[in-house]
């Protein structure tokens, strides 16, 4: 059991405190702005224990520019002069993807089956690079009610819905393989993961 002194709630109550981050969810290089109480012109911001450049703009405001860290969760503090420290409060730094190089060249436009080295901020080891945000379900199956961009509902939908069911209606007994599609396995792949995937996503039995 522990005792409180009254002087520990008074040296509480002069403690700085962050009510919390805005925004919460930010990429490298963008500015933060933390709420709270007691905070003073030489406080600094701490992320993950280290000092970045802080703005003070009153005892309930501070500021500071997102510095480039690994993407995912860290913890801010604001410490004092005396090194007196606040509560803690997260900060989500969000990947970000400000150009993709390919053949040593910065390019829009790749090509299927080379490799492409992504640049930016905010990348960590479970970062996911999905292409096109499309779910690989709702290419192999063409039928589904799902809600894609304009584009993606063109080509993924549109026009393969058209062509399978003109081919379905002339070749009843035909059974219709589709192969112009990025290749979503290789010669390289797991074939017998492939199947079970196939019968998971209802493609075959």
């Amino acid at each position: 059991m522990y005792v409180i002194d009254p002087d520990d709630i008074g040296i509480k109550l002069l403690e700085p405190a962050i009510f919390e981050a805005v925004p919460a969810y930010a990429f490298a290089g963008d500015s933060i702005t933390l709420k709270g109480k007691r905070f003073t012109k030489s406080d600094t911001v701490l992320i993950d224990g280290s000092p970045v450049q802080t703005n003070a703009f009153s005892d309930t405001a501070l500021q500071f520019a997102v510095p480039s860290l690994k993407g995912g969760q860290h913890t801010i503090q604001v410490k004092q002069l005396d090194g007196t420290l606040s509560n803690k409060a997260s900060l989500y730094i969000k990947p970000k993807i400000d150009s993709a190089l390919q053949d040593n060249q910065i390019t829009t436009r790749v090509s299927p089956g080379k490799k492409i080295n992504l640049i930016g901020s905010g990348f960590s080891e479970s970062t996911i690079v999905r292409i096109n945000d499309v779910n690989l379900r709702n290419v192999l199956n063409p039928f589904t009610d799902i809600d894609l961009t304009e584009l993606h509902r063109k080509h993924f939908l549109d026009g393969s819905k058209t062509l399978l069911e003109k081919v379905a209606t002339t070749f009843p007994n035909a059974k219709v393989i589709v192969t112009r599609y990025y290749p979503p396995v290789s010669e390289h792949s797991d074939l017998s993961a492939v199947e079970i995937l196939l019968v998971a996503l209802g493609i075959v039995v």
